[in-house]
């Protein structure tokens, strides 16, 4: 059985909900619903039918602490992966992993990690969007070796306060050596550095532009450039210091308030008071909800929708991200037909590995590299964003893309042949498990919904056609009409008529494996796969 995260305990120790959002009634909060907020938040998950339908027999506030457990993040590390990579790996493979130069195989390692089993795979999920989106690092500009240190900060950090999560990341190695602010110094009252992170701080880490406040860019930016003031990064080593002597002796103003010096400041502490005051600014207040939701959820809200979020999320005591996503994931905001969201090319490949290919074995840097390297045809290397500022290539990007499109066609038939895959089985319903023969009807249904989860409200007549014929048949629907001399059909009423006579064969055990590849196969490359629906739930 597979597992998404450990088991935690239940009431009166189980945290309240953020306020703010209307929960999903317990009607409503269906496998599907479980199956829709796993495709969001944990790569899909490799978590079999059991488990969802357990999940689904939960309460949504119940259900939702179980799939993001308070310490999710504890004790999970990249470095340990790449290390324990080199130890599994030998020759050149092992060159691969333990280089110091570049950790060259960080990429194939963090891989791994988001399709490996029992992965804590929203802690990744998470610890993606912040380091590839939201904080946009980039290993073009840092070591890897720092870039996975900033990574594992990340996860530590997923039970903290907001504030301190972008504290911590604002100074940080990476980002130091990326925007260039190590260079930074203050002598004798005459300020030498730049102001690029200064500005990117504001905007990127809180989404405050300033645009109204005529001081913002001669005051705000100018006096946070000073606060980055006084670090050192070694990058090999992977340490970072910051001297209080370098660091200006002066008070400062951001967003209109004084941030006084303090006997023995260092940067990282001025940094920290710059972060409280820019989370509270109005910008920030409305900025950093829209831009959750807008990521995990949907790609447009709606003006209710976002009203909830910012509510929800500036009614918190103190403001943390997960249980900010628990309330969202478990709400009629999100548990809603109209909702849309283009998918991420890392989230396809990753569906791909976790709803239709599972390992069998131990990690194999060989099979973590080959799904890598389709990542990298995707545009979407890991931990080297697209925009070297503004994070990764979004959903919306790759729908208007024909060549990522194209890319991820050609992918899907690489892996479908993949000698690299060798170790990878594909996921069957439990009576062809178990050794019993499936009514192909019944399979292909359930196939639709592990890999696109949208009730089957997408599966049409044309889709259902395909998917019965290479299931009964080993061939496409084509290739089925043409054996019997017949020429293309399109219409509904026909293809239904071929769909049900298709579907009544049986799906036998022994060709099962290869006949449920080559139908989740053509699934995942039919352009339901690359939007995320509401379909049932609540409404406003």
């Amino acid at each position: 059985m597979r597992r998404l995260v450990t088991l935690i305990m239940f009431g009166s120790l189980m945290p309240a909900l953020a306020s703010g959002f209307v929960t999903v009634s317990e009607e409503d909060w269906t496998d599907g619903a479980v199956r829709r907020v796993l495709h969001a938040i944990a790569f899909g998950s490799q978590l079999d039918d059991a488990e969802i339908a357990r999940l689904a027999a939960m309460s949504p506030e119940q259900a939702l602490l179980e799939i993001m457990p308070q310490g999710m993040g504890k004790g999970v590390s990249l470095v340990a992966t790449v290390e324990m990579f080199a130890a599994s790996s030998s020759g050149r493979l092992a060159e691969t992993f333990t280089q110091e130069k570049q950790f060259r195989g960080m990429p194939s390692a963090w891989t791994w990690e988001i399709i490996r089993p029992d992965a804590p795979l929203v802690a990744h999920r998470i610890a993606m969007f912040e380091t590839m989106y939201h904080l946009a690092t980039t290993a073009d500009k840092a070591r890897h070796a720092l870039q996975m240190s900033f990574y594992d900060q990340i996860l530590a950090d997923l039970d903290q306060p907001y504030v301190e999560v972008l504290a911590r990341a604002a100074a940080s190695g990476p980002i130091a050596v990326q925007y260039g602010h190590i260079k930074n110094s203050y002598r004798n009252g005459v300020f030498r550095g730049n102001d690029d992170f200064a500005r990117e701080l504001h905007q990127l880490f809180f989404g405050i532009l300033g645009s109204d406040d005529p001081n913002h860019e001669n005051v705000t930016i100018e006096e946070t450039a000073l606060a980055l003031t006084g670090v050192r990064v070694n990058r090999r080593q992977r340490t970072i210091n910051y001297p209080a002597q370098a660091h200006p002796k002066l008070s400062l103003t951001i967003l209109g308030q004084e941030i006084p010096y303090v006997r023995g400041m260092t940067m990282d502490a001025r940094v920290a008071e710059v972060c409280r005051v820019a989370i509270e600014h109005p910008e920030a207040q409305v900025a950093l909800p829209t831009m959750f939701v807008s990521h995990f959820g949907e790609d447009l809200p709606p003006a209710w929708v976002m009203q909830q979020a910012i509510e929800a999320w500036n009614a918190m005591e103190t403001r943390k991200l997960v249980p900010f996503l628990r309330a969202y994931l478990a709400s009629t905001a999100f548990h809603r037909p109209d909702r849309v969201r283009r998918v991420l090319p890392v989230d396809l490949v990753a569906r791909t590995m976790n709803r239709l290919l599972l390992p069998l074995d131990e990690p194999d840097a060989r099979a973590a590299g080959a799904v890598r390297r389709f990542l990298d045809d995707l545009g979407q290397a890991p931990f080297r964003p697209a925009h070297e500022v503004f994070g990764d290539i979004t959903g919306p990007e790759t729908h208007s893309s024909p060549e990522t499109l194209r890319q991820w066609w050609a992918g899907l038939m690489r892996l479908a042949g993949s000698r690299e895959l060798r170790l990878y089985q594909t996921a069957l319903p439990d009576a062809l498990t178990s050794g019993e023969s499936m009514a192909v009807e019944d399979v292909g249904r359930w196939l639709w919904q592990r890999l696109i989860a949208d009730d089957c409200e997408g599966y049409d007549a044309r889709a259902e056609a395909q998917v019965c014929a290479l299931l009964s048949t080993g061939k496409d629907f084509d290739s089925y009409l043409n054996s019997f001399g017949l020429g293309p059909v399109s219409a509904d009423a026909e293809l239904r008529e071929h769909s049900l006579a298709l579907g009544r064969t049986l799906l036998k055990p022994a060709r099962a494996q290869d006949r449920v590849r080559l139908a989740g196969l053509f699934i995942l490359g039919t352009p339901n796969a690359f939007v995320d629906r509401g379909v049932q739930g609540g409404t406003k």
